[in-house]
C-alpha cells in the first residue's frame, strides 16, 4: 500500500532532503527554492508549499488556492482552517500549520529517520499524514506552509478517484493511530468514530512500545500539549462535539446543521475568531518568553 511504499522510498533515498509529491500535481515557477531555504533555517521542519487548485475535470486549468492551514477533527478527518481569515491572500511569509496533507512536502531525511518512519501496521491508504503531523510537532519539530512555493493539486472527489478506497480500512488505520497518539483522549475519537468499536490491530503492542521509546529519546509531548500550543480549535471543539448520524435524545446529537467544512461540530459551536486570536497571541508570547526560537515564523 501507499504507506509502506513511502517508507520504502525514504529508506532507498541517498540525498539529504526527501521530497514527497503526488502524481496529480503541476509545479509552479521557482517552487523548490523557498522550501529548501526553510529547511536550511530549521532542519526539523516539515515544509509544505501553498496548494493551488486544478479542477478534477480540467487538467489544463490552474487557479490560485485559498490561504489555509491543515488540521484534524476528532474523527481524524483532515480539514482546512483559517479562523478569522488571519492568513491573507497576499501573505508571503511562511506560517505554521497544525497538520500536513501528507502528500506534498519536503523534510530532511535524517529527521524523518529519527522520527522512525511510518507505522507499517497501517495498511493501504489513510493515516500516514496524521501520524507524521503528531510526530513532527510533539517530538520537537514544526510544520510550515510557504506561500512563495506554489504547486497545483488536482483535488478529486471519491467518484473521480482512479482507485477504490476501503473506508473501513481507513477507519481502522485512524483507530490504530488514536490508540497511540490520542491515548489520553481516545474516548473522544470513539464517540466520533463509533464504527471503530471492536477493531483489532496486529502488532499494536510493539508500536506502542516503540512510541514510548521515541517519547523518551526525543522528549515527545502529549496530546494535551499539542492542543494547548498548536491546534487551539481542537481543544475548543472537544467539549462541543456532535455526530451527524445520531438522532434527538443522544448526547452527541447535532442540534444544528454541521459547521461549514466540518463533520464533528455544529454551526454556532466553532471557536470564535476573536478568542482564537487571543489564545494564539498568548501562546506566541509564552514561546518568546522561553527564549529564542529556531526561526522567524512565530508571528501572526
Amino acid at each position: 500500500g501507499l504507506i509502506r511504499t513511502k517508507n520504502f522510498g525514504a529508506k532507498k533515498a541517498t540525498a539529504p532532503v526527501l521530497m514527497f509529491m503526488e502524481g496529480h500535481c503541476i509545479v509552479n515557477r521557482l517552487w523548490l527554492e523557498p522550501l529548501l531555504q526553510r529547511l536550511l533555517r530549521d532542519p526539523r521542519a516539515l515544509v509544505m508549499p501553498a496548494l493551488d487548485y486544478i479542477p478534477q475535470t480540467a487538467w489544463g486549468e490552474y487557479h490560485q488556492g485559498v490561504p489555509t492551514m491543515w488540521r484534524y477533527e476528532w474523527n481524524m478527518n483532515l480539514i482546512h482552517t483559517n479562523p478569522g481569515n488571519i492568513i491573507k491572500f497576499e501573505r508571503t511569509k511562511p506560517y505554521e500549520s497544525p497538520g500536513t496533507s501528507g502528500g506534498i512536502f519536503v523534510m530532511m531525511r535524517s529527521w524523518f529517520e529519527e522520527l522512525e518512519f511510518f507505522d507499517e501496521g497501517m495498511m493501504e491508504w489513510g493515516g500516514d499524514h496524521a501520524e507524521l503531523s503528531f510526530k513532527t510537532w510533539r517530538c520537537g519539530g514544526r510544520i510550515e506552509v510557504v506561500p512563495c512555493s506554489r504547486i497545483g493539486h488536482l483535488f478529486r472527489d471519491p467518484e473521480h478517484r482512479p482507485y477504490p478506497v476501503d473506508v473501513n480500512r481507513v477507519v481502522k488505520n485512524y483507530d490504530r493511530l488514536a490508540q497511540i497518539w490520542w491515548k489520553d483522549h481516545y474516548s473522544y475519537f470513539r464517540r466520533m468514530k463509533p464504527e471503530s468499536e471492536g477493531m483489532k490491530h496486529k502488532g499494536l503492542e510493539k508500536v506502542q512500545e516503540s512510541y514510548a521509546n521515541l517519547q523518551k529519546k526525543l522528549n515527545c509531548k502529549d496530546h494535551q500539549w499539542y492542543m494547548e500550543n498548536v491546534d487551539f480549535e481542537m481543544n475548543w471543539e472537544k467539549d462541543r462535539l456532535c455526530h451527524p448520524h445520531w438522532g434527538p435524545g443522544h448526547p452527541d446529537h447535532c442540534k444544528n446543521a454541521l459547521s461549514h467544512g466540518k463533520f464533528t461540530v455544529a454551526q454556532g459551536d466553532d471557536m470564535p475568531p476573536k478568542l482564537y486570536l487571543q489564545v494564539l497571541r498568548k501562546a506566541l508570547a509564552e514561546k518568546r518568553n522561553r527564549g529564542p526560537t529556531r526561526n522567524a515564523t512565530d508571528e501572526l
